[in-house]
């Protein structure tokens, strides 16, 4: 936060750090930003900030999110992340991957090839309800696939495999209850090749990553409202059979994070 001043500003950058120090990859700011996002659409100057979602072959993938708003329902913050992009950390140069609000990105591939579902109005508290109707598949931010979807569900925490043919992603029937809907996910995969998508598993399962073996790291998440326990399982998404990840712990267990080879 920088000085008091009426109204409150904030200054907001970018850094990337490495053993060869810090450098500064983008700067919202009022004498224009190096990603060339000085203004977000619809968004008023200083209302957004960035956002680091995570690293791909080409750069980083960040986000310019509202600030003061977060995301609602089912799969958090990905329904605000409509307006993304890939920084190059050399240049600090970013390329758009989106640029609407209605289809947030959800997942992205190690090559840049990005996922979002395609909601007519982006869930919120006061307006609950409301399903994805396609789901899209963009490179170098075009859409090369599409996918109809029902609307009668939301759509979120797409993952690729490695070589981006298949996509692992998980639904909930649009509107649920914010304290109860991890345990009602549905599993499903989707075979970008051929097109055809199955689910796979019980209820209560969202996919983490993949395995070189094609196999699923997911969590789930199964019990009542008041009586949840979540932990990571393996999927077989041939056979739909999940296997629990040994855990030390009592409890629920809340992965953080994956890599994968």
């Amino acid at each position: 936060m920088g000085p008091q001043t009426t109204p409150p500003t904030t200054d907001n950058r970018l850094y990337l750090v490495t053993s060869g120090g810090v450098h500064l990859l983008a700067d919202r700011s009022t004498k224009g930003t190096m990603d060339g996002a000085a203004n977000v659409p619809g968004i008023p100057p200083y209302d957004w900030s960035y956002d680091p979602v995570t690293w791909t072959g080409g750069g980083l993938l960040i986000a310019r999110l509202p600030e003061g708003r977060c995301g609602c329902g089912p799969f958090g913050m990905e329904t605000v992340q409509g307006y993304t992009a890939i920084v190059d950390p050399a240049s600090g140069v970013a390329g758009s991957v989106t640029d609407d609000p209605n289809c947030p990105v959800s997942g992205v591939a190690a090559d840049g090839t990005t996922a979002c579902f395609h909601t007519p109005v982006i869930p919120t508290s006061k307006n609950e309800g409301r399903g994805a109707d396609a789901l899209r598949i963009l490179r170098d931010g075009k859409v090369v696939q599409s996918f109809d979807l029902s609307t009668q569900n939301a759509g979120g925490d797409a993952t690729f495999t490695a070589d981006s043919t298949k996509l692992a992603y998980a639904t909930v029937t649009a509107g649920s209850d914010c304290g109860t809907w991890e345990t009602l996910t549905r599993l499903r995969v989707l075979d970008l090749v051929s097109g055809t998508a199955k689910a796979v598993g019980p209820p209560g399962l969202q996919p983490l990553g993949w395995l070189a073996d094609g196999r699923l790291v997911a969590t789930s998440t199964t019990g009542s409202s008041t009586a949840q326990q979540s932990g990571p399982v393996i999927v077989d998404p041939a056979t739909g059979t999940v296997q629990p990840v040994p855990s030390t712990q009592s409890g629920s267990t809340q992965p953080l994070g994956l890599v994968t080879a």
